[in-house]
């Protein structure tokens, strides 16, 4: 590297050590030959070793986790060779010689000789590992409480929905049953298009409210189980003849297995999936797809509707349900749609 009467680097860094040994940050010199040129008093400290024990070796082969070795390598050889700029920061594992590992935030630069020649990469670098476990400390607090404030308000609405299941079916429900009653003891004695005409609408509005008792309450969930509560659905739907429904299932084993409380959050993601495109898609070709596996759930439900523009429509009630429950449940949620194309929600919840 170092060609004439110019200085080596590491001859160079000679009237710089006392200072570079001082600071509070580790710094390293590497060659691009992966060797190390230099390394300060606390960089070698923090690695477990005398600075002549680090000098010329490896770095990453030494110091480099396995895991991570080949990425950094890559990325090293292309930036000492100018292939690629150096990033601002970076960060790294590095392997101490007791085993641990440690994050650090690298600063780095490349060292040149006068004709622009690339002869090494000086790298400072700050130990953030309490850091990072701190930040990775409040993330899992702020995720938990996050869901605690989810579950709770979802156990509300659940709530809610059972109440007034309840008085749908324990109060108007019986009323208009009594009603049916007695008008078809009327119609016993009487034939009257009229009173006829009364006891088909009240029998309607019986069939409805068992509908809708049913849709704000699936107590079949625990009865008859997820799937067949599914189908049990959409054989109701279909009977409107609105709508061309497809459903598939697959890995039914894992689906009958699900924690009651997933596969609750599971329906009412479907329901509320179909509600949206209900009300806004103006489509008539439905498929859904609910896979089951060892490992996750994943639920896809796709019209053929109007569709919309990505980012331009803003999240109503619905899809925050929708978001909501999957992420109660640790779960992420994935909207594709294009204008006169439909749209795709897809929705994985790890199991």
């Amino acid at each position: 590297m170092n060609t004439g009467s110019e200085p080596g680097v590491e001859q160079r860094f000679s009237t710089t050590t006392d200072y570079l040994d001082l600071t509070p940050l580790i710094v390293v010199m590497l060659r691009p030959d992966h060797t190390v040129g230099y390394i300060n008093q606390l960089g070698a400290e923090t690695l477990g070793y005398r600075k002549d024990e680090i000098v010329g070796t490896d770095w990453f082969q030494r110091f480099i986790p396995a895991d991570a070795r080949e990425n950094a390598l890559r990325r090293f050889d292309t930036v000492i060779s100018g292939g690629a700029t150096v990033r601002q920061y970076h960060e790294n594992a590095l392997q101490l010689r007791d085993g641990q590992v440690r994050t650090i935030r690298w600063s780095t630069t490349l060292i040149k000789t006068k004709d622009g020649a690339i002869e090494g990469a000086l790298g400072s670098g700050l130990d953030i590992t309490e850091n990072k476990a701190l930040q990775t400390y409040l993330y899992k607090q702020e995720t938990e409480k996050r869901q605690q404030v989810l579950s709770a308000v979802i156990d509300a609405q659940e709530a809610e929905r059972q109440h007034i299941a309840s008085e749908l079916h324990d109060n108007v429900g019986q009323l208009l049953t009594t009603c049916k009653l007695m008008l078809g003891m009327e119609l016993d004695h009487q034939v009257s298009p009229l009173l006829q005409g009364c006891f088909d609408n009240l029998q309607r509005a019986i069939n409805e409210i068992r509908s809708l008792t049913h849709h704000l309450n699936p107590a079949q969930l625990s009865e008859i189980g997820f799937v067949s509560s599914l189908r049990e659905m959409i054989q109701t739907l279909q009977v409107a003849g609105t709508y061309d429904f497809t459903l598939t299932i697959a890995g039914e084993e894992s689906l009958r297995e699900l924690d009651a409380a997933v596969a609750l959050s599971a329906f009412r993601i479907v329901q509320e999936s179909l509600n949206n495109i209900f009300k806004h898609a103006g489509a008539f070709k439905i498929d859904i797809l609910v896979q089951g596996s060892p490992t996750s759930l994943d639920i896809e439900v796709a019209d053929n509707g109007r569709g919309f523009v990505i980012g331009s429509v803003k999240k109503g009630l619905g899809l925050k349900n929708i978001y909501n429950r999957a992420e109660l449940h640790g779960g992420s949620v994935y909207i594709n749609s294009t204008p006169g194309e439909g749209t795709l929600v897809s929705i994985c919840i790890p199991l």
